[in-house]
């Protein structure tokens, strides 16, 4: 057992506690905040009893402590500890939230539960998004204030990005392409709004997008516009895009050093990661010829997003079978964690469903 030092909080003072033993009992008021101060590094898992009093007190906790309450919240979904239902309840109040760490956390939660929901339940987690972020990417605006500082114009491309994204915001995504047309014809558009507009456009792309995008990298001068829009590319949802993307990784036409990287994206991809995952198996040997060794293990990076239990399964054996050099153990960490996310699909498909 490691020490672990613990500091609570509560309407009967603040106590440190060092935790030596298997359990330690704390005598504190119905108002605890455990990790005060949000310094040390556990997890922290509230009965619902007491989820239910801290999620009426969020907004008096400092923003480091909402950022762990939040990633407590969602890493007790993932051990199956609890259900999406509560982390929802949990982040439901939070529309107002000035913090964009604590923004990002919120998003990174949803987004896993739309990988996860069923076709038939994502529009009820995009209208949720939608009710969240809207009053706050309003009152934001798309463009930033005089002396705003960085967070703030941070936490704007955030929260655009998330309504148009995640969020599915008809309104959204065609005011990005407004945008997106702006950049090009170099007008000045702050920096951040300039790739939360991009990053919209293209994750509610078709082919023409793809190709575009392609011509935009292919014409760049700088190794950043290049990147820019090679990723942008291989984010559109669409399956001929990538199976082109694929071929290009795999004649030479993409960088080595950005080959692994954009089979990553697309193998983590929603829509297109089914198809590449057949390509990546049917060229494996040819695939890792075009990567760095170095980095060749970086291609499963977002295996994780495979939580659909026959990819997942079928996966992990071709990795048993067929190690990358180097990333051995890399691979067990990633399909540990794969199998984490295929849990949570098992577990909430359905009930996300009668939550909404």
């Amino acid at each position: 057992h490691w020490k672990l030092p613990v500091v609570v909080r509560s309407s009967e003072g603040e106590q440190r506690i060092l935790i030596e033993s298997e359990s330690v009992t704390v005598a504190a008021g119905d108002d605890p905040v455990i990790n005060a101060g949000a310094d040390g590094f556990y997890r922290v898992a509230y009965s619902p009893e007491l989820r239910t009093g801290l999620r009426e007190r969020l907004s008096t906790l400092s923003g480091e402590e909402r950022y762990a309450v939040i990633s407590d919240a969602w890493a007790d979904v993932l051990a199956g500890g609890s259900a999406a239902v509560d982390y929802l309840g949990l982040v439901a109040d939070l529309d107002g939230e000035p913090e964009v760490d604590v923004w990002q956390r919120i998003l990174a939660g949803l987004g896993e539960l739309d990988r996860v929901a069923p076709a038939g339940v994502r529009p009820a987690v995009q209208g949720f998004v939608r009710d969240l972020v809207a009053d706050k990417a309003d009152a934001m605006g798309w463009t930033p204030t005089e002396g705003e500082d960085d967070r703030s114009r941070k936490l704007r491309g955030t929260l655009i990005a998330a309504l148009g994204n995640l969020g599915d915001d008809a309104e959204t995504q065609s005011r990005a392409r407004l945008v997106f047309e702006e950049v090009r014809e170099g007008e000045p558009v702050d920096a951040e709004v300039a790739d939360a507009a991009l990053s919209v456009v293209a994750r509610n792309g078709d082919i023409s997008d793809f190709a575009r995008f392609l011509e935009i990298s292919d014409a760049s001068e700088t190794p950043q516009e290049v990147v820019k829009y090679l990723r942008a590319a291989a984010v559109v949802p669409d399956r001929t895009g990538a199976e082109e993307l694929f071929r290009m990784v795999l004649d030479g036409r993409i960088r080595r050093q950005d080959a692994f990287w954009v089979i990553a994206i697309m193998l983590g991809h929603r829509d297109n990661g089914p198809r590449v995952w057949e390509l990546m198996k049917e060229n494996w040997d040819a695939l890792l010829a075009q990567m760095p060794p170095a980095t060749g293990r970086r291609i499963i990076e977002l295996i994780p997003n495979r939580s659909e239990p026959a990819i997942a399964a079928d996966i992990e054996a071709w990795l048993a079978h067929h190690p990358i050099k180097g990333g051995e153990k890399f691979a067990q960490q990633q399909v540990e964690l794969m199998k984490v996310r295929v849990g949570l699909r098992e577990r909430e498909a359905d009930r996300l469903g009668e939550a909404f």
